[in-house]
């Protein structure tokens, strides 16, 4: 299997959802499990998983993320977590910045909302 989802569908990250459809679809006739052995079923199966990540935008972000993370998990894994793997992005990002809520009843004018880095 190629490197990535893109490569296996013979485009890129650059490339648009319509340039994927339509390489998706050159691929899907070529690996129709009608027209081949079973053996390009597989084929088939990897070609429309590309196709359903690629061409929804909150997937596809999340699988570009997987590429720039360095494939710390399998796909499959990172893919089926989507949402528990956004609330830990969120957690640990609440750890490095916080908002300090300064509350001085006796001048109300001091009230602010201060960001710092965590140490």
């Amino acid at each position: 299997m190629p490197q990535s989802l893109y490569e296996l569908l013979g485009c890129d990250q650059s490339s648009d959802k319509e340039q994927i459809i339509y390489e998706y679809k050159i691929l899907a006739k070529k690996y129709h499990p009608d027209k081949n052995e079973s053996k390009c079923q597989v084929m088939f199966q990897q070609l429309h998983y590309a196709k359903e990540i690629l061409t929804n935008d909150r997937t596809r972000k999340h699988y570009d993320n997987y590429l720039k993370m360095g494939s710390i998990m399998p796909l499959k894994e990172w893919m089926d977590n989507l949402d528990r793997i956004q609330q830990v992005n969120y957690l640990l990002l609440s750890k490095i910045y916080f908002v300090e809520f300064s509350l001085d009843n006796k001048n109300p004018s001091t009230n602010h909302i201060s960001s710092y880095k965590s140490k």
